[in-house]
């Protein structure tokens, strides 16, 4: 039953979704006061006219007494509500503004995307929990556009505007037979993602891929990994740690948690990183990427940490970088450089090496937090470090294509490793992202071997040794 104060379930909803255009909260003349179905919570508020008149004026207050009243009227009203239900799903009318925001909404809360058009030939989707994936035929998609709920919109503007899909080749695909990704965001999370776990696994096996790494900013994924390694069998799914304030900062007992239950992959600051303004209330507002809403928000409620440094003023690595670099080691797990700037990569990729640390990965070299040159990528592989290069980085136009080709042969494709950094609502999914960047690699003349060493062979050296 609905309170008293929100007895016209329209008011109500016309108070938490408001449109452009004036459309007036009327009663649902269909539905007997205080009987609400599911037809009326997503919206079909317009009737026709015979169903109006013969309720008009019947709108009133209601309050839960009046089931204890009259139960037997009570019961004759809730049929008749779903009655009338049923007479709106026959007529098909259409939902007024507000109620079209509602929609969006309860299908956002059941994770369904909605494919809107297409550039070219028509798309077919499967839909599966949540991730509507195109495949068949050679159109090109916008997946801005097909992918990106209207409530997202309002509150976390893309990244950069659309942009369309690159059609992967079946060479392509047989190079990534075997391939881990080694960051993924996808579902759940404190950001939207357009797909989950589970659904994301089952789309790599499909691919012939064999798993990938859950990267979250803000939450150890250890326990995730797991869950979805048993309800996906035959997947390869790992955990991480991202040492960002959520879990400590610079925390040794997070990173020895994190070794503890499985985790790969140790992310130094990322989104609170010293050198990372994005997500800082004056550090501008081009190419935002979809973290920095949240980070404004915790600090304009006053409740953000300063950034986080590896190094203190001389440039020398700080005490709770050293200890957390000790428990890596212990566990054999991968340090990742995260979004530190490029003093800082350095001298953390030294004292890695120096205490012990054996697996080294420097993160997505090209984005512009570290946009670090072709010499520098070279200097940090030869100090024995791997360096990652990401698709989102180059297909939300971060960094050119040829800069990031001409990096990987610079420093050599022995000592790399690409990766999607995909599960945005705005861009493609995660397997067929994968399937795009060997797409991209092949046609600017990288071969198929090229391709396997880095999404393949040094991934699986990395994650499985």
């Amino acid at each position: 039953m609905l309170r008293e104060e929100f007895a016209n379930p329209y008011e109500h909803q016309a108070s938490l979704f408001q449109s452009d255009e004036p459309h007036p909260a009327k009663p649902n003349p269909g539905v007997t006061p205080g009987i609400v179905g599911e037809n009326d919570l997503i919206g079909r508020q317009r009737d026709s006219e015979a169903v109006r008149e013969e309720h008009e004026g019947a709108w009133r207050p209601v309050s839960d007494n009046r089931k204890r009243r009259n139960p037997v009227l009570f019961q004759q009203e809730r049929r008749r509500g779903r009655e009338v239900d049923e007479q709106r799903n026959v007529l098909q009318l259409p939902p007024c503004p507000q109620t079209v925001i509602a929609q969006g909404l309860l299908i956002l809360a059941r994770q369904i995307s909605f494919g809107q058009f297409v550039t070219g030939e028509p798309l077919a989707f499967t839909r599966r929990r949540g991730e509507l994936s195109p495949h068949g035929g050679e159109g090109k998609v916008d997946y801005a556009a097909a992918a990106r709920p209207s409530c997202i919109e309002k509150t976390m503007p893309p990244e950069t505007p659309a942009t369309l899909a690159t059609p992967v080749s079946d060479r392509a695909w047989r190079s990534l037979e075997g391939a881990y990704d080694l960051q993924v965001h996808v579902g759940p999370d404190v950001i939207a993602r357009r797909i989950d776990d589970i659904d994301c696994a089952r789309e790599f096996l499909e691919r012939g891929m064999k798993g990938f790494v859950l990267k979250s900013h803000y939450m150890q994924t250890g326990e995730r990994a797991h869950v979805v390694a048993k309800a996906v069998p035959g997947s390869h799914v790992f955990g991480a740690i991202t040492l960002n304030h959520s879990v400590g900062g610079l925390n040794p007992v997070a990173v020895e948690l994190a070794g503890r239950t499985g985790c790969k992959i140790v992310w130094f600051p990322t989104v609170d990183a010293e050198n990372e303004t994005a997500g800082r209330l004056d550090g501008g507002s081009a190419r935002l990427p979809f973290w920095a809403a949240i980070q404004r928000e915790l600090a304009a409620e006053g409740i953000s940490p300063p950034p986080l440094s590896v190094v203190d003023q001389g440039g020398d690595l700080i005490e709770p970088a050293r200890r957390c670099l000790e428990r890596i080691a212990k566990h054999n797990m991968i340090l990742a450089t995260g979004h530190l700037g490029r003093q800082e990569i350095f001298a953390l990729v030294r004292g890695a090496r120096a205490r012990g640390v054996k697996k080294i990965v420097v993160t997505h070299a090209e984005f512009p937090s570290q946009s670090l040159t072709g010499d520098e990528q070279k200097e940090l592989a030869d100090l024995g470090a791997i360096i990652e290069h990401c698709f989102t980085t180059t297909y939300t136009n971060k960094a050119p294509w040829d800069v990031a080709f001409a990096n990987i042969r610079k420093a050599g494709v022995h000592r790399a490793v690409i990766s999607t950094d995909l599960g945005q609502t705005v861009n493609p999914p995660v397997a067929e992202g994968f399937g795009m960047f060997a797409q991209r690699l092949l046609d600017a003349g990288f071969s198929a071997d090229d391709v396997r060493m880095m999404a393949v062979t040094n991934p699986t050296r990395l994650l499985e040794s």
